[in-house]
């Protein structure tokens, strides 16, 4: 007998069309896993979801998500059933772990969205926001100023700057444009 393994299905379903209609679908894509695996899990609806680009034409569609346990010849057999499903926009079969039941109890004890949200909390919370980053930038890190130091031999001399203040009292200038004027002062003078 071959091994029995875990499987994650997710499937994206028409959103065009009558909702009882599209709930039968969810039915009838589950009764197709049911037959052809040797235990059905469960399944979380995570509910209708706008596409970042369209998908067939659509631009938004309900997805589901389903776990089973089945042999090897399975994804392949229901992969083949749900390409010829109009209803199925997509679909993708992948080889589940141990956290595919858990992730599937916190799917069916709470809405896709308020699963979402701690993770978008902590994103926030890690990133600073832009006015704090603004802040942080302007803020010196210590009271000691740096040393400059002179521009490698390596770094061109459009980036390395002067620190010698001009003689003519105006602003110090990139190295680069300080070249420039007197390459131009020395034709003046030849």
């Amino acid at each position: 007998m071959a091994k029995v393994q875990k499987y994650e299905l997710m499937v994206i379903f028409d959103s065009q069309g009558d909702e009882d209609e599209i709930r039968r679908e969810f039915d009838v894509v589950q009764s197709l896993v049911e037959k052809r695996a040797t235990e059905f899990i469960g399944r979380a609806v995570w509910g209708l979801k706008e596409f970042k680009y369209p998908i067939k034409k659509r631009q938004s569609g309900y997805y589901v998500y389903y776990v089973f346990k089945a042999g090897p010849e399975a994804p392949a057999q229901i992969s083949e059933a749900l390409k010829m499903d109009e209803m199925v926009l997509r679909h993708l079969i992948v080889r589940g772990d141990e956290n595919s039941e858990k992730y599937l109890g916190i799917l069916e004890s709470g809405s896709a969205a308020q699963t979402e949200t701690p993770a978008r909390e902590v994103e926030e919370q890690e990133a600073p926001s832009p006015e704090q980053a603004a802040e942080e930038k302007t803020q010196p890190e210590s009271t000691e100023q740096p040393e400059t130091e002179a521009p490698s031999e390596e770094a061109p001399p459009e980036k390395a700057e002067t620190t010698a203040q001009p003689e003519s009292g105006e602003e110090p200038q990139p190295s680069g444009e300080a070249e420039e004027k007197t390459e131009s002062e020395e034709s003046k003078e030849q």
